[in-house]
């Protein structure tokens, strides 16, 4: 038989061991009974160990859903005085769970942010932000934790990203911190500066500014927090590409990431990110390739620079970079002849996933000679089944409807990845009454377990027969 309500809030009230005692108040919450919730509360001022612990812990889980009413407050608001400072981050979370009607736990809120505990800060963020955060004097204590531990930082950008109206007081505090002496503050400021850009722009300025900060990782998030701006000025732009020479390599990571983010407005950039697709960071000129791709054909004189830069990239160390460059440049360099030794070089790379790039930037060059069928063609007999998959696929955009091309496509459907399978499928689609040999090996596949590979099969079986019908009819 089962323990009663009474048996077990004694064994909970007794109970030294933190996971039995949280074991023992989840079963008291499975009754969900509002007068078991009353004793909970109470065990926070009576119990100063683990079962005070426990019982805040599940009040907090349950504080929404009608478990814990308004009638909490009190006692929520006494455990923020506990001695636990898990009691005290539980009680704090239980009263933002109350919301709104938690209006009189504002002020204990407000001198829980000074509690010695960062959890307990952060959590007190939390609560005043769905208590009470289009308060001033929220929002203005907020600002000063802008220097606080990374956690409490973060809440209290969240809380003051999210005000619904900044008065102006805020906003001159906001603006001060970013010239605050200490470096975190600053940082901090500049965080909340992004999270306030998009209904104040202004803080543009001060985060350009802030792009000068003698201290790496404020620059960092000056740079990081411009990617917010929805119209950014063309000074804006160039601020962020000239940071792009900056001595940190997490500046200019941030710099780079923001232009390629911004995407089409930051085309003023382009100089800029074609010199940084030598940086050392590979993270750097990540970024710089894929901003080129969208912003070069913008910059119409610097586009030979750019493609030859990139072409330099098509052999980068870094596979991520490498991969990124091969499609930019296929894109950038529809009708590229002959074959750029780089991008030929690429195809004969030992990682697979280099050699697929490489393939699909080929595929995606609208240049019919010779060369590149020949590199397709090749292609056809390679180890990954995804590059021959691909290689067949271009030929046959090609109009190559050979038997070599069907028979590595049907070989594929072989292949355990299911990647490679549809993209096959697809492909003997594409092919249409010249792909009839391969109906077989789409058969099989309508029983196949993958629920997307049954339906493709279908989908190419049936455009298979009527294209073959409606030739034999002709």
């Amino acid at each position: 038989m089962p323990d009663s309500p009474q048996e077990l809030l004694e064994k909970l009230i007794h109970e030294s061991d933190e996971e039995r005692c949280r074991a023992i108040a989840r079963e008291l919450v499975e009754q969900c009974d509002v007068d078991l919730a009353g004793q909970l509360l109470r065990l926070l001022g009576t119990c100063p160990g683990p079962a005070a612990e426990a019982a805040a812990f599940l009040l907090a889980e349950r504080s929404t859903g009608g478990f814990v009413s308004a009638d909490a407050v009190p006692d929520a608001i006494a455990g923020l005085s506990h001695a636990s400072p898990e009691v005290r981050q539980w009680c704090a979370t239980l009263l933002r769970g109350i919301g709104v009607n938690a209006r009189d736990a504002v002020e204990p809120l407000l001198n829980a942010l000074g509690d010695p505990d960062a959890g307990v800060r952060q959590a007190a963020v939390d609560a005043l932000g769905r208590i009470a955060g289009d308060s001033e004097p929220v929002l203005l204590a907020c600002v000063k934790l802008l220097g606080d531990d990374l956690s409490v930082r973060n809440a209290s950008v969240r809380l003051l990203g999210g005000a619904p109206v900044l008065p102006e007081s805020v906003r001159l505090a906001v603006s001060a911190a970013l010239c605050a002496r200490e470096p975190r503050t600053r940082m901090g400021a500049a965080a909340a500066a992004g999270a306030l850009l998009c209904r104040h722009p202004g803080f543009s300025r001060y985060l350009r500014k802030a792009l000068k900060d003698p201290e790496p990782d404020v620059r960092a998030e000056a740079a990081r927090a411009l990617a917010g701006l929805p119209q950014p000025e063309r000074a804006v732009v160039l601020s962020l590409g000239r940071a792009l020479k900056d001595a940190a390599p997490c500046v200019r990571q941030q710099a780079a990431r923001a232009l390629d983010i911004l995407g089409s407005v930051a085309a003023p950039a382009v100089p800029y990110l074609v010199a940084v697709l030598q940086d050392p960071d590979p993270t750097v000129r990540f970024h710089a390739v894929e901003a080129l791709e969208i912003l070069a054909p913008r910059q119409p004189a610097m586009l030979p620079a750019v493609v030859l830069a990139l072409s330099n990239r098509l052999i980068d160390s870094d596979v991520t970079v490498q991969t990124r460059a091969l499609s930019a440049f296929s894109r950038l360099v529809p009708r590229a002849f002959p074959l750029n030794p780089n991008l030929r070089a690429a195809i004969e790379n030992p990682d697979a996933e280099v050699r697929l790039a490489a393939v699909e930037a080929v595929a995606e060059m609208r240049h019919e000679g010779v060369q590149t069928r020949e590199v397709l063609r090749k292609a056809l007999h390679d180890l990954s089944g995804p590059v021959r998959v691909a290689a067949a696929f271009a030929l046959a955009r090609r109009g190559e409807m050979g038997t070599e091309i069907v028979n590595t496509l049907v070989t594929a459907l072989r292949e355990p990845s299911a990647r490679v399978q549809i993209a096959a499928i697809q492909a003997l689609k594409s092919i249409g009454r010249e792909a009839v040999s391969a109906l077989k090996a789409l058969e099989a596949k309508r029983e196949d377990s993958n629920p997307d590979i049954r339906q493709l099969a279908e989908l190419a079986i049936t455009s298979i027969s009527e294209s073959a019908t409606a030739q034999s009819k002709a």
